[in-house]
């Protein structure tokens, strides 16, 4: 019996050297087309996302105060500072 576990312990090892490297997962060079058309998408949706997000910046932007867990309020502008920025000015 002791050297049964022996054996599974090798196969174990075995199986984790082949399914590790480069060669088990080689670049798909050409990309399929299907790559290309959804990338095609992301692109023009991102493209409406940003100029959506312009529009809304113009035209509805204005000064606002953000209230921290702590109760101390910060200066923000609606549409234009993000949630990042916000902590990132805790100190």
């Amino acid at each position: 019996s002791n050297s049964e576990g022996g054996k599974q312990k090798e196969g174990g090892k075995k199986k984790s050297k082949e399914g590790s490297g480069e060669a088990a997962r080689p670049e798909l060079n050409p990309w399929p087309e299907y790559i290309n058309q959804r990338l095609e998408i992301y692109n023009k949706l991102k493209a409406e996302h940003e100029a959506l997000q312009a529009e809304r910046a113009a035209k509805e932007s204005k000064a606002i105060k953000v209230t921290l867990p702590d109760g101390k309020q910060v200066d923000a502008e609606s549409w234009k500072t993000t949630p990042y920025q916000v902590a990132a000015g805790i100190r």
